[in-house]
């Protein structure tokens, strides 16, 4: 039953409308080639790599932007391939729900932190006057360049650093960088959009939340092997934000089991 719920997030309308009819065509026709892969693993990792042959023309409301995908994939060999990361932010659209998709909108500055190869800042740039991706892995650096060169964008700057403390990365950084540092380097007085997936670094990020007082609107994934989700939702409270917390299949959540926060602030009274 999971794996048919998957399959419907997956393969659904959502699907056509992102990618178009010609696209959607192929899509369909790499995924039943990779079909007895996919059922052995319980996985679309297959139909992810084979879809990477070059560019793919995305579409989400009123955005329209490219991700190259051959070009990405070659820069960066780590077992995962830019259609998934499409399939993941795009087509089963993990971030821009709930009230957020309203906030996207019109968000003139958005913060992406965890950029990975881009997909969420180039789709971001498509619309907003400014967006700051801040990825902690140096190759991922130039594959993020890709996808804004291949839609001519130049609403954007990469912040190569670690931010927050722990998680699956903290072995691995390199350059760090705090919340203030980073507010203060990039002049960012208001940030409507705060995307954040940053592998179980982000608990240190609100035991220090004071950034949260510039911040409209907030979708990220958690991770709670590294910390206490409710902690987080706790400093979301305390500085006035209302939050939606979901499940891998958007389904509400308790905290000990949640993968998705999205959060708004809420108005002032009068």
């Amino acid at each position: 039953m999971l794996l048919l719920h998957k399959m419907l997030l997956n393969l659904g309308p959502r699907a056509i409308a992102v990618l178009g009819p010609v696209t959607y065509l192929r899509y369909l026709a790499k995924f039943a080639l990779c079909l007895p892969e996919v059922l052995r693993t319980r996985s679309f990792l297959a139909v992810a790599r084979a879809m990477g042959s070059g560019p793919i023309r995305v579409r989400f409301g009123r955005r329209r932007f490219t991700i190259d995908c051959r070009r990405t994939d070659e820069l960066i060999r780590d077992g995962t391939f830019s259609f998934g990361i499409i399939r993941e932010l795009v087509i089963r659209n993990c971030y821009l729900r709930h009230r957020i998709a309203s906030v996207a909108d019109s968000a003139a500055t958005v913060l992406d932190l965890g950029a990975n190869r881009g997909v969420f800042s180039v789709m971001m740039a498509a619309s907003a006057k400014r967006v700051i991706a801040v990825e902690a892995l140096p190759e991922f650096v130039e594959a993020i360049n890709v996808n804004m060169r291949a839609n001519g964008f130049t609403n954007y700057a990469i912040e190569n650093s670690f931010i927050g403390e722990g998680g699956d990365l903290e072995d691995v950084k390199q350059a760090t960088i705090s919340m203030t540092q980073l507010l203060e380097k990039y002049d960012l007085d208001t940030i409507d959009l705060v995307k954040m997936d940053i592998e179980g670094s982000e608990y240190a990020l609100f035991r220090e939340a004071h950034w949260l007082d510039r911040v409209g609107a907030i979708c990220m994934e958690v991770h709670p092997e590294w910390g206490d989700v409710q902690e987080i939702l706790d400093e979301l409270t305390r500085h006035g934000f209302s939050f939606d917390v979901t499940d891998h299949t958007f389904q509400p959540s308790a905290p000990r089991k949640a993968e998705f926060i999205y959060a708004l602030r809420q108005p002032c009274p009068g």
